[in-house]
């Protein structure tokens, strides 16, 4: 039972980075990414990319599958629906930020 929780928490995390967040909006709007596009395309390192792709990997949020020299990375939607979460929604966009950072920033100003 604890490791099935373990799991849980590990996906639950690995949603808590921004940097993670904006490579699954990618993601979404392409279904086949590789580690220098998302890095080209977010203004990061490749090898900041990777790591957070290893995270991602490991909760089991992305799955990668190599085509040549590289390995495209795409989403799992599987997994959102086992929890029955809707990622569009979560990572919806608004004046250039996720909700998720939106309701982070309306919460800071009503206190």
């Amino acid at each position: 039972m604890t490791d099935s929780i373990t799991k849980k928490a590990d996906f639950f995390k690995a949603l808590g980075d921004t940097t993670r967040l904006k490579i699954l909006k990618l993601m979404l709007s392409h279904n086949n990414l590789c580690v220098g596009m998302i890095a080209y395309r977010l203004n990061i390192t490749q090898p900041a990319v990777s790591q957070h792709l290893k995270i991602l990997k490991t909760s089991g949020i992305v799955e990668g599958k190599r085509a040549g020299f590289n390995i495209h990375y795409r989403i799992r939607e599987d997994v959102f629906k086992k929890f029955g979460i809707d990622l569009g929604k979560i990572i919806e966009v608004k004046e250039g930020k996720s909700m998720l950072e939106n309701k982070s920033k309306n919460l800071k100003e009503s206190v």
